[in-house]
């Protein structure tokens, strides 16, 4: 999230003639943009404890803009990083890092929670809605996931292969995901191509039509499927996790009724909590927020 900036006209003028230098400052440009948007959490606990919060203090009915929602990241970690001496602010951290962890713990997020203040009415609605896109989008999705499992596979294989090679050389990396993004990366963008082509090949071979559809299918017909897929695999799964929530907290009634109102009633202690200290610090950290971007 945040705004994409431009590369201005003159410095790409300037690559013309000093690449080395139009590069460097091209790259402090897009460093000085990523820290515009980092939270600036200490740790992944606290990052979640964040998002947390941020989610506790957003109005239920409202889609926060990419301003307010850095605005609130900012504020928040500004906020742990220089009221260390406020103890509200430690219990409401302390409470939301126990939220999580309760969460996790259950196999829920605070969006299953959030979907079970719904009405039971509207609830039914929208899971029943995500039943039947899940039935008539699955035959796809298991489509698109056959499909694309090869390039998976290789690509998996090979980046692990080449992380463990990594890990045995270097005496700073700890995980070396770095590596492992990049060498997927490499690795499909030989491999996909040539995928591609064989998909195209045994699509030609079936229509029996000649070899003059291939290119066709090679360039047009086989990117478009490939994309679509991703988006339908995307939202089955989407669909999927709007069904799961519903049946956890409906499908078994007696757990599910004692489960749903012990996250329901901590969820809702710790909106009114996050929102009386967001009203609280607000004031003295938006123009500090402001600065820090």
């Amino acid at each position: 999230f945040g705004e994409p900036f431009e590369v201005p006209a003159a410095l790409a003028e300037r690559y013309k003639t000093d690449k080395r230098g139009a590069v460097h400052e091209l790259m402090a440009m897009v460093d000085d943009a990523m820290h515009g948007v980092m939270p600036g959490a200490k740790d992944w606990g606290e990052l979640q404890a964040f998002l947390t919060m941020r989610a506790l203090c957003k109005p239920r009915h409202q889609k926060l803009s990419p301003e307010e929602t850095l605005k609130l990241n900012k504020m928040f970690a500004l906020s742990s990083k220089r009221l260390t001496d406020d103890d509200r602010l430690k219990g409401v951290l302390d409470e939301v890092h126990e939220y999580d962890e309760l969460l996790r713990s259950a196999g829920l997020r605070d969006r299953d929670v959030r979907l079970s203040l719904v009405r039971d009415t509207a609830a039914f609605c929208r899971t029943l809605s995500a039943a039947v896109q899940l039935l008539v989008l699955s035959p796809i999705a298991i489509t698109a996931f056959v499909l694309g499992l090869p390039v998976s596979v290789l690509t998996t294989t090979l980046a692990t292969r080449e992380q463990r090679t990594a890990l045995a050389n270097s005496t700073v990396k700890i995980k070396a995901l770095d590596v492992v993004a990049s060498y997927k990366i490499l690795v499909a963008m030989v491999f996909v191509p040539v995928y591609n082509l064989i998909l195209s090949g045994v699509a030609v071979v079936l229509l029996g039509r000649g070899v003059w559809p291939l290119p066709v299918i090679y360039f047009l017909v086989v990117p478009i499927a490939e994309y679509l897929g991703i988006l339908v695999c995307d939202h089955s799964v989407r669909c999927w996790q709007r069904v799961r929530a519903t049946m956890l907290f409906w499908g078994c009634a007696p757990t599910a009724s004692i489960m749903q109102q012990f996250f329901v009633d901590r969820r809702n202690r710790l909106e009114t909590k996050v929102r009386e200290l967001v009203a609280e610090i607000s004031p003295q950290m938006s123009e500090q927020a402001e600065a820090h971007g």
